[in-house]
Formats: structure tokens, sequence, C-alpha cells
């Protein structure tokens, strides 16, 4: 489901993270409960890959994300193909999946 990330949120100060952690980097805190996490946020920065791993060599070029999410956390996504991104655009991510990744589309471009 796009814009659904699942996360992890610490029980005292809220803070957001997207890897399990043994406790809040934040506070200090071991009680760290399941997150679901919107998956909304800003793009940071981005660059485009035109040399890539085999795994991915069909695919170039294709633009890679940096994206501040709405709860806190960063993280690194795969531009859709065909969208144009720039920094300060709003944009959802996808859920990840293991053979590609986390998508990243930019919030303007889609329907609602």
């Amino acid at each position: 489901m796009a814009g659904m990330l699942h996360g992890y949120r610490c029980n005292d100060c809220d803070s957001t993270y997207l890897f399990k952690i043994p406790m809040c980097f934040n506070c200090g805190n071991a009680v760290i409960g399941l997150a679901e996490v919107l998956g909304e946020g800003i793009v940071l920065t981005s660059t485009t890959i035109y040399v890539a791993p085999d795994r991915f060599a069909d695919d170039v070029p294709y633009t890679v994300v940096l994206v501040q999410l709405d709860e806190g956390p960063r993280l690194i996504g795969r531009l859709k193909k065909g969208d144009n991104i720039r920094t300060g655009v709003r944009v959802i991510c996808s859920e990840p999946n293991d053979e590609e990744g986390i998508f990243v589309e930019n919030m303007s471009s889609l329907s609602l």
C-alpha cells in the first residue's frame, strides 16, 4: 500500500524510527513500540544514477532521493519512472519490498 511504512516509536518521547532499535536514541528509553508511518515527506536531495549495479542495470538512468518524513526519520528511495523531482517537493513513499526497495512518488502527480 502506497504511503504506509512500518516503524518503531519511543513510548516516552515519540521519536520515530524505521528500523528496530534497542533503546531510543533521543531519550534513552528502552520501551519501543510498533508504529505505522504515513510515508509522506519532503525531498532533501536527489541524484540520478547512470551506472548501476548489475541488479539495476536495466533501469538506468534512475533517480534516488533522500526524503525527510513528516514523522522525523529520513529514508532513501527510488523515484518512480517518469517523475521529475526537485528539492522541497512533497512526496509519498511506497511500502518497501525486498526486490526493489522503496519507491517515491511526487504527491502533486497523484490523482486524489
